[in-house]
């Protein structure tokens, strides 16, 4: 499998690496690319908004 996607790129290494994972282990993908960027970034976003986005010191050693 490897000797027929080395050194491929672009649309052509994409539609060889898909028509592989097709063949040879039965995987079909249930949503688009433009749908699965759509929902990966939504899931993304919505997690983000519920965790701070600045780390907190943790063990800290203080000086006095």
């Amino acid at each position: 499998m490897k000797a027929l996607i080395t050194g491929t790129t672009g649309l052509l290494g994409v539609h060889l690496i898909q028509e592989l994972q097709r063949r040879e282990l039965g995987y079909e993908p249930k949503v688009d690319i433009q749908e699965g960027i759509r929902l990966s970034a939504s899931w993304f976003n919505a997690r983000a908004q519920q965790q701070p986005c600045v780390a907190s010191p943790v063990n800290t050693p203080t000086t006095h």
